[in-house]
């Protein structure tokens, strides 16, 4: 069967939600709070991915409690209008009228941050080297710093509302409690208790007059987290023993307690004694904070090695999850949105039309025609400087490198634009119906696994374990398990003319012998080989996986990883499972 047009898959109706006047179809779950939702979608019209944060405005107590979430709505909206910043989440649209899930919504689109939360990132990697600390902690002061040149004060900083985006870039996020302190050049002090126990400034409950600095309070909270995995204190009450030392001028006695765990620079402990200060009026100020010997003295990580080391991070975040490490989110919506399609060729499933344009561009016609195709999408600041910079054909060379990058420090390079508007055309590479793919080229490597003919499924192999109904070729599942088993050491081997991927697992199996009148432990390292061998049906491809050979020797381990490998996050999107196939 003929696959579907790209355009068939975009143009999806299902799971759709309007917003104003334009159409977004969700794909995902991002979070969820008290009264809103937030989703992952895509513009219909764009193809741009966004975060959709769903403010339910029909289901309160009391008509005061709405009244005071509807007004919150309005102050977030009010204040993301205003900001525009590398480090703050963009405000892309809004509607104070919708309707979602038959409910009445408040619905914001915002700027989609796929790294997720800082939070998550200490959670499962621990505590950050002074160099990183130091790169993440300058992102997020920045953010801050325009948010206060604006009269805006964030009032809930936390690692819950830092977020990355998908090249690890800080956005300060959920502006929900923030305030407009600043009218016509006049401080205003804020009065509301509000905020996070562990970030509040104690001004906010003591006195229930402060302003816009009880932010670097908290900026100082998540500084001391980022340096040592672990907060500083449980809650800004003298009844909090770390807090009553720092509140009292006793912090020789704070620290000598935390350094028992981990260990402080000078210079770190000076600027985090500056923000933590709980008189406001000694606290350090933003120019103290840009001052301090921590920021100005060895600030020499690079964009690219902190992107390394946060892609690092990010494995063990995802990891940790119980998710995939590889970008598989628009797998499900693609098999959802092509029912007639029973198998899908990985050649399909990763195509990106400007990398394949790119691939075959020759000569100044074609690369203009490809940089109209991508002004037409990206749209905004990034296509304007595209139409003032005009750039030229670069030559075969550099196109087949702009098919092939992975880095948006290509796209920079390679058409001689800034920064911040190479990163969305880099994103438009990275986009598939597979998910977002940024190693492109290796990829491309697994298409020709699929290039043969499978070999009719017998009757016989049924009453094998682990026989599945999967909607794709070798090729894709070869790809889904590339990270499964290089963080089990595996090495894979592929046999085309038995159909077949072999893993190799390294293992090291233990067990008990008599020693004397008792037993001694021992260890063996074992070689685990798991196959998986394709057929093919009438409708859909099978898949068996099992155990190779006939040495039983770390059987309990190879139980383990066959189990696990079924269960894998990304290849059992692709499987089909029979009460979703409506088949017995």
């Amino acid at each position: 069967m003929a696959l579907p047009s790209p355009t068939v898959w975009k143009n999806a109706t299902e799971d759709s939600i309007k917003v104003g006047d334009r159409t977004f179809h969700i794909t995902g779950n991002l979070g969820k709070g008290g009264f809103s939702v937030v989703k992952k979608a895509f513009d219909d019209k764009t193809k741009k991915k966004v975060a959709l944060k769903v403010m339910f405005t029909d289901d309160f107590k009391s008509q005061r409690e709405r009244d005071v979430n509807i007004s919150q709505a309005h102050k977030e909206i009010k204040a993301m209008r205003q900001l525009q910043h590398p480090n703050i989440v963009r405000l892309y649209g809004y509607d104070l009228n919708a309707e979602f899930d038959d409910r009445t919504s408040i619905i914001l689109v915002q700027e989609l941050a796929m790294g997720g939360e800082l939070f998550n990132y200490l959670l499962y990697t621990g505590k950050f080297s002074e160099h990183l600390a130091k790169y993440v902690f300058t992102q997020i002061l920045s953010g801050l710093k325009h948010a206060h040149q604006h009269g805006i004060a964030h009032r809930d900083l936390k690692p819950e509302n830092i977020l990355l985006d998908k090249h690890f870039q800080i956005k300060l996020a959920d502006f929900g409690f923030a305030y407009a302190y600043m009218k016509n050049g006049e401080i205003l002090n804020m009065r509301t208790e509000l905020g996070t126990r562990g970030y509040m400034a104690p001004e906010i409950a003591r006195t229930h007059s402060y302003d816009h600095k009880v932010d670097f309070f908290a900026a100082g909270v998540v500084l001391f987290i980022l340096l040592s995995g672990f907060p500083p204190f449980k809650q800004t009450e003298n009844s909090d023993w770390w807090f009553d030392k720092i509140d009292k001028g006793k912090n020789d006695l704070f620290w000598m307690a935390h350094e028992r765990k981990v260990t402080f620079t000078t210079p770190a402990k000076e600027l985090i004694d500056g923000l933590l200060c709980t008189n406001p009026e000694k606290r350090f100020d933003i120019e103290q904070i840009e001052a301090s010997t921590f920021l100005t003295e060895d600030n020499d990580m690079q964009r690219e090695e902190f992107a390394r080391e946060m892609k690092t991070r990010y494995k063990a975040v995802v990891q940790g999850k119980q998710g995939s490490s590889r970008d598989d989110s628009n797998i499900e919506l693609t098999l959802e949105n092509n029912p007639d399609v029973n198998v899908f060729d990985f050649n399909f499933l990763i195509e990106n039309t400007y990398r394949e344009k790119f691939l075959e561009c020759t000569d100044q016609s074609g690369f203009a025609a490809i940089l109209d195709d991508i002004k037409e999408t990206v749209g905004g600041a990034a296509a304007t400087c595209l139409e003032k910079k005009a750039p030229q054909f670069p030559g075969a060379e550099a196109c087949q490198a702009l098919a092939l990058a992975n880095d948006s420090k290509v796209v920079e390079s390679a058409l001689g634009i800034p920064t911040q508007f190479a990163d969305p055309i880099y994103a438009l590479l990275t986009e598939t119906r597979w998910g977002d793919i940024e190693e492109y080229a290796e990829a491309t490597e697994y298409i020709q696994l699929e290039v043969v003919e499978l070999p009719e499924f017998e009757d016989y192999h049924a009453g094998f374990f682990g026989v599945f109904d999967i909607r794709c070729g070798m090729g894709s599942v070869a790809y889904a398990l590339k990270t499964f088993v290089a963080a089990k050491n595996g090495e894979m081997e592929v046999d085309m003319d038995n159909r077949k991927i072999l893993y190799c697992f390294p293992v090291t199996s233990t067990g008990e012998i008599p020693d004397g009148d008792g037993f001694s432990q021992f260890e063996e390292s074992v070689n685990v080989v798991i196959q998986i061998c394709f057929y093919k049906t009438e409708k859909y491809n099978k898949m068996t996986v099992s155990r190779f050979g006939t040495d039983l020797s770390g059987s309990e381990e190879a139980a383990v990883i066959l189990k696990e490998l079924q269960a894998e996050h990304t290849l059992r999107k692709l499987l089909v499972f029979p009460e979703k196939d409506g088949e017995n």
